[in-house]
């Protein structure tokens, strides 16, 4: 990680590093500053078996749907 002072032209610009200029990236906009990151494709497999929930109904949907919902299975 590098950290270099850029000027911002005319329109608005700045340069990006050669690696970044091909890829798209999420720009945040804060009232005093900007944050630039990568958009990276993220592996969703990794959370696939953390939840763990106690139900009965797993056949239909919308039962499993409202039990989970009336039970509130999921801590903050």
């Amino acid at each position: 990680m590098g950290v270099e002072v850029k000027r911002v032209d005319q329109y608005g610009r700045i340069g990006l590093p050669k690696e970044w200029r091909e890829k798209e990236v999420f720009m945040l906009e804060y009232p005093d500053h900007l944050k630039i990151l990568p958009k990276e494709k993220v592996d969703l497999t990794k959370f696939f078996d953390i939840a763990e929930v106690e139900v009965t109904e797993f056949a239909d949907y919308h039962k499993l749907k409202a039990e989970i919902a009336r039970k509130k299975h999921f801590e903050v």
